[in-house]
């Protein structure tokens, strides 16, 4: 009860469904097992823009193209654990469960390589969300720890 009613009361009221109410959040290391890369990094800028993706009507079954708010976030890279490398790395986060990124803080990023259905051939685009375990880097030392473990050479101390 309690812990669960304190994770809704910090998450706004949106169209955004993560898991089923009565499921657990990953854990870090599972977490880090499923994403396509986990990183540490400080926002540098954050761009909106509509994109236009294709879907399918769900009356009729036609094909549609419809605007969807992404933000686009440029990060700083400050630490690599899985799937990024070079001095930034760029993520993209859509309207309903996009996480809330504030320019100049770092945080500790899990994405997800999503290839999104638009007209154009656009290339897979590195995602997050609040359904993830995206967070600030001040909260993030439990993760950070766990994924460290994982990352350790067997026998190390």
């Amino acid at each position: 009860g309690l812990i669960a009613g304190m994770l809704t009361a910090s998450i706004p009221a949106s169209a955004c469904k993560c898991r089923p109410s009565d499921s657990e959040p990953p854990s870090a290391k599972m977490e880090f097992e499923r994403v396509d890369a986990v990183f540490s990094g400080q926002v540098v800028s954050i761009a909106a823009i509509k994109l236009k993706e294709l879907g399918t009507r769900l009356k009729d079954g036609a094909a549609v193209e419809y605007e969807v708010p992404v933000k686009i976030v440029k990060l700083r890279l400050l630490k690599a654990w899985k799937g990024v490398a070079g001095r930034t790395v760029t993520v993209e986060t859509e309207s309903g469960c996009d996480y809330f990124f504030e320019n100049g803080k770092s945080y500790l990023v899990y994405a997800h390589l999503t290839a999104k259905f638009t007209k154009k051939k656009r290339p897979a685009t590195l995602t997050t969300s609040m359904c993830n375990r995206t967070q600030p880097l001040t909260t993030a030392q439990d993760d950070i720890q766990a994924i460290n473990e994982l990352n350790a050479k067997p026998g190390a101390p």
